[in-house]
């Protein structure tokens, strides 16, 4: 098994509020210096098909380094969900070696935790 402990690059928070959104974007970029994406919550296909659009304009093979560069591939998900733990079709791909964390409320102190917790893990990519 492939278990170790991955430095943290990349970050997606999923939320239904745009301007909490960018206020955390700015949050982690300043205070960890990671890479971060974020998506509002139900619109999750609409920001697919775009990136999808955008790797097909490469007109080109394209590889696994065009997900990565196009941020299809966070280490970490962080999802607001008040109701249930559950995954919006349209990140399934980023999800794919991601792990999730889930809150009721997203705000600073849980992005903190979660990132924490991210440390912590064992990551397995899937074996």
């Amino acid at each position: 098994m492939l278990a170790n402990k991955t430095q943290l690059k990349k970050v997606c928070i999923v939320s239904t509020s745009e301007e909490k959104c960018q206020e955390l974007e700015s949050y982690l970029k300043n205070k960890y210096q990671l890479e971060v994406s974020s998506s509002l919550a139900g619109t999750g296909m609409e920001n697919l098909l775009n990136r999808f659009s955008d790797l097909i304009k490469l007109d080109r093979d394209i590889s696994s380094d065009d997900l990565v560069k196009m941020n299809f591939v966070p280490d970490l998900i962080i999802i607001e969900s008040k109701h249930e733990q559950s995954l919006q079709d349209a990140l399934i791909l980023e999800a794919s070696y991601a792990e999730l964390f889930f809150v009721e409320k997203l705000d600073e102190e849980q992005l903190d935790i979660a990132i924490a917790d991210f440390h912590e893990r064992k990551r397995n990519f899937g074996a």
